[in-house]
């Protein structure tokens, strides 16, 4: 128990966490005028700790294949599983399952040629933008995401729906390319290579009836992510306080009022008339989170 109580005693209160959390609080949204799209390319997707926080968000937290328009279970549960393993679905898989999946044919051929077509479509881009493949930079990115969604596609496309990449992931995917200085059309470029690739090894009915549709929605998507234009919220590193919800200022002016955070805030930036109460909400919160951290180390022991 001595040992137990010492180890708790060593670790940071709740109040310090929170004074490391807030001392830099991070920028939650470039304002317009830093749009890296004005930049121009940056060979080296490393350099920008957003970007890498958005891969990480992105690879932990986000499911691009979207199943919203299948209708039997056991084909949800299938397709799923495959995109959770990140995976593509195999042929034995679309051979059972070939009566509720009527790309099966054409998702084959996918599989079958995975490997060949995106070593083709990755080259194309590389040597066509000129970008490095392997120094963690736009031309890795574009190579490992390539990847990820010719087996998205191969879901859609074996399940016969043309809507499978979620659109919220993609706008996510949008944000993370502009801060790397992502150029969207490269990405379409490779895309459209694996469109024309597998157009040549298809069945002429399987690849105008299930790949093309798959293949041009998300062609079309590339375009919509290219004219993105992300909002333009406040850097939040200055002044403590948490922006409130953003609307048109009223026929007077007015804008709604930013909410304090009474932990943080410089009180000496505060009206004198409004110290008083902010310095008690402060001591009200802090109290708090002592007597939790005081609760959490008795229920402990």
């Amino acid at each position: 128990m001595v040992v137990l109580l010492l180890s708790l005693a060593l670790l940071p209160s709740p109040l310090s966490a929170f004074a490391l959390r807030s001392s830099s609080p991070p920028l939650l949204y470039r304002p317009a005028s830093a749009h890296p799209r004005s930049h121009g390319l940056r060979m080296n997707a490393n350099s920008s700790p957003d970007g890498a926080a958005l891969k990480g968000f992105l690879r932990g937290q986000k499911c691009l294949f979207d199943d919203a328009e299948l209708r039997f279970g056991n084909i949800i549960y299938l397709l799923r599983g495959a995109d959770s393993s990140q995976r593509y679905v195999y042929p034995l898989e679309l051979e059972t399952n070939k009566g509720l999946l009527p790309g099966e044919q054409a998702a084959q051929v996918i599989f079958d040629e995975r490997d060949a077509a995106l070593e083709e479509a990755r080259k194309h881009v590389v040597d066509s933008y000129g970008l490095a493949r392997d120094d963690g930079g736009v031309g890795q990115m574009i190579s490992e995401d390539l990847g990820t969604f010719l087996r998205v596609l191969q879901y859609g496309i074996a399940a016969g729906i043309v809507h499978c990449m979620r659109r919220e992931v993609l706008d996510y995917m949008t944000e993370l390319y502009d801060e790397v200085g992502m150029d969207f059309a490269a990405l379409s470029s490779g895309v459209r290579y694996l469109r024309d690739y597998f157009e040549k090894r298809m069945e002429a009915a399987d690849f105008t009836a299930y790949a093309a549709p798959c293949f041009d929605r998300f062609l079309e998507n590339i375009k919509l992510m290219a004219e993105y234009d992300p909002p333009a919220f406040v850097d939040v590193s200055g002044p403590a306080f948490v922006p409130d919800v953003w609307e048109e200022p009223a026929e007077d002016g007015t804008v709604p009022t930013p909410l304090l955070d009474p932990l943080t805030v410089d009180i000496d930036s505060i009206p004198e008339d409004q110290r008083e109460s902010v310095l008690a909400l402060r001591e009200k919160m802090e109290t708090s989170m002592i007597n939790g951290a005081q609760v959490g180390v008795l229920t402990t022991v």
